[in-house]
């Protein structure tokens, strides 16, 4: 079934400027090919959030840590989820709570306000370690797993959005603890903490 919905001209006006003649004959068409863009480059699995989290890992659930007191989390790999979204990379985790942030923000210079990332405006080079976000036009410079977490838990805090990251350490003498797994959760419940 259809929906009406009421958009401002100036949206209406870029809608048009992303036409293509003969192909897109509605605002309809323009939007859904967007959304099947943003589709293609998130490359990360939504999970409706009704659903409770199941995540797909070889980590064993391991120590629960102190989501503001974190262990040291160099050399660790990580699967989990934020606001029902899985991820499978700190940095992915970076990107995810920097789209939830700026669903709430509402705009880009709300996000560059409060998060604790280099945000630039549209696309960078890539060369310079900047993940671009097409959603919000914005590049996110790549954090270690440290300045990840830190950074996404402030901005699921911000979210008001439930954060878990199951982690393991790698067989590595430099890490923390070599071969062990930990688990870190952030609930708004639990914000006391």
């Amino acid at each position: 079934m259809p929906v009406t919905i009421h958009i401002p001209e100036r949206l209406f006006e870029r809608i048009q400027k992303q036409a293509i003649p003969f192909v897109d004959l509605t605002p309809a068409a323009v939007i859904e090919r967007w959304a099947d863009h943003y589709d293609a480059s998130i490359d990360l699995p939504i999970i409706p959030q009704e659903r409770p989290p199941v995540l797909t890992t070889a980590i064993v659930e391991g120590k629960r840590f102190n989501p503001m007191n974190p262990p040291e989390l160099f050399h660790t790999r990580v699967v989990g989820q934020i606001a029902g979204r899985e991820f499978n990379k700190w940095n992915d985790l970076v990107r995810l709570a920097h789209l939830l942030a700026f669903d709430r923000a509402g705009s880009l210079e709300g996000i560059q306000r409060i998060s604790r990332a280099n945000v630039r405006v549209g696309k960078g080079s890539g060369q310079d370690g900047f993940h671009f976000i097409p959603a919000i036009n914005a590049s996110i410079q790549g954090l270690d797993a440290n300045k990840a977490w830190e950074c996404a838990l402030h901005l699921a805090k911000y979210s008001e959005v439930p954060l878990i990251a199951k982690f393991a350490w790698r067989d590595n003498p430099k890490a923390a603890f070599p071969g062990e797994s930990g688990v870190l959760e952030w609930t708004p419940s639990n914000s006391a903490t």
